[in-house]
């Protein structure tokens, strides 16, 4: 008899980060705002060891790195898990300085699980205007 064989796509594993922000739209020179950083675990696996980089735009100074460390203006922050289905607000407060100017507010994260969607790892927000 004739048989037909099916070829079932394997399951796309290790654990998928989703990362974005919240920036505001407008600040005056000299005033305070934050950045609001969301990382999340879609899954299927937790994310083990996970670092988050933020990079603010010029003319801001990050003055409370929010639980982050500072390496050379970047603001490094390390969760040891992030499991499926979890998220992780980080936010960090910047001071605008009277230089602002054109730019982005810049975020990525990687987990040491390998993550199988790799275009939602990082996001941009433009800098505020004045």
């Amino acid at each position: 008899p004739p048989t037909t064989t099916t070829t079932v796509p394997p399951v796309a594993k290790g654990a998928d980060l989703r990362v974005g922000m919240e920036t505001p739209l407008s600040v005056a020179p000299g005033s305070t705002v934050s950045a609001k950083i969301v990382v999340t675990s879609l899954g299927p696996a937790d994310s083990g060891v996970t670092r988050t980089f933020y990079v603010a735009p010029a003319g801001y100074t990050i003055v409370n790195a929010g639980g982050g460390g500072l390496f050379f203006g970047i603001d490094i922050f390390t969760a040891n898990n992030i499991t499926a289905g979890q998220t992780v607000t980080y936010t960090v407060t910047l001071k605008a300085r009277g230089d602002l100017g054109l730019g982005f507010h810049a975020v990525y994260t990687a987990g040491s699980t390998a993550d199988p969607v790799f275009w939602n790892d990082v996001a941009f927000n433009p800098a505020a205007t004045i």
